[in-house]
């Protein structure tokens, strides 16, 4: 079998059988390598531009000290998966009264939603206590808390 046929096999099939715990540790040991490896680099560019979103459709949310996830540049600068920002601004000129972000990680697209759509009240959900933590610091340093609901998902029923 060919690698790329044994990732479109396993990788679903992985992800059905492995324990949250698991995923989750290996999500942060990914995570981790990638931000040592951009430590330097990273930590030039904090130094010189801060923490604050500076492009994009969630330009303008601050990034507090205790929140620093392994792509933190790339959202800051405002190109992290630029080629959701049209539905991003869709969402955001449409005013809608609830939007409901599951897997919200440390909160970048929750967190930004609530700054950028005042008018919208954000639940945000995830499976990682450490996640939900996060996305709690980034909801306060941005005074949007008030309208950021943040939650435990859990795709098993219990």
């Amino acid at each position: 079998m060919r690698s790329g046929n044994l990732e479109r096999c396993g990788a679903k099939s992985a992800a059905a059988v492995l324990p949250d715990a698991v995923k989750r540790r290996h999500e942060r040991l990914v995570v981790g390598r990638r931000s040592r490896a951009n430590a330097k680099s990273t930590a030039a560019y904090l130094a010189k531009r801060g923490r604050d979103v500076r492009r994009g459709p969630l330009q303008g949310l601050r990034y507090p000290e205790s929140v620093e996830p392994g792509d933190i540049v790339a959202k800051l600068v405002g190109s992290y998966e630029a080629e959701l920002h049209p539905v991003f601004e869709s969402w955001i000129d449409a005013g809608f009264e609830h939007v409901i972000d599951v897997g919200s990680a440390e909160g970048y697209y929750a967190a930004g939603l609530a700054h950028a759509a005042p008018s919208s009240t954000v639940h945000a959900f995830d499976i990682d206590p450490v996640a939900r933590e996060s996305c709690e610091a980034l909801a306060r340093a941005n005074g949007i808390d008030p309208r950021l609901n943040i939650g435990e998902f859990s795709p098993r029923a219990r």
